[in-house]
């Protein structure tokens, strides 16, 4: 066994205790609890409106599609957050729709709910397969995602044909 010791060695033991270090304080940065940011689980709550659940036939370059909206009454429940309706899917279909907000006949800024307010929000979807006819109600739910991806179903809502 030699005594000596080579630089190979020199540079594996300040590479893993220089890495150690490193580690050990990015360990105690993290588990600080004041550096976790908590998001809410709930943020809002829908009240579908009576008689907004629609659909009609439409088309677009000579193929059918379905228009299918929902309007509902959408309240912030948060103190101090405003909140975004980011996501919605059509679960029947499983198609991706969008949220418009509606506050006194205008559309919100940066359609951003702010704490403590309600607004309308029409939920929009473009089928491009139909799956009824014209005249036809059917029933499905809606998802949405909030911004902190928090998921909301309204369940068995009934679109009636308009």
């Amino acid at each position: 066994m030699s005594n000596e010791i080579d630089n190979k060695d020199i540079v594996e033991g300040v590479t893993k205790g220089f890495l150690g270090v490193i580690i050990d304080n990015l360990r105690k940065v993290f588990r600080k609890s004041h550096l976790c940011v908590k998001y809410p689980r709930k943020t809002v709550i829908f009240a579908l409106k009576p008689k907004e659940a629609w659909w009609h036939m439409g088309g677009m370059k000579g193929n059918p599609g379905m228009q299918i909206v929902c309007r509902c009454d959408v309240t912030n429940i948060t103190k101090d957050l405003n909140i975004k309706l980011v996501t919605a899917i059509f679960k029947k279909t499983k198609t991706y729709g969008f949220s418009v907000l509606i506050s006194n006949f205008r559309a919100i800024e940066n359609d951003m709910i702010p704490p403590g307010c309600m607004a309308e929000s029409d939920f929009n979807f473009w089928v491009k397969k139909p799956f009824r006819k014209k005249g036809q109600s059917f029933v499905s739910d809606i998802i949405i995602y909030d911004q902190f991806n928090n998921k909301y179903i309204i369940k068995n809502i009934e679109f009636k044909y308009s």
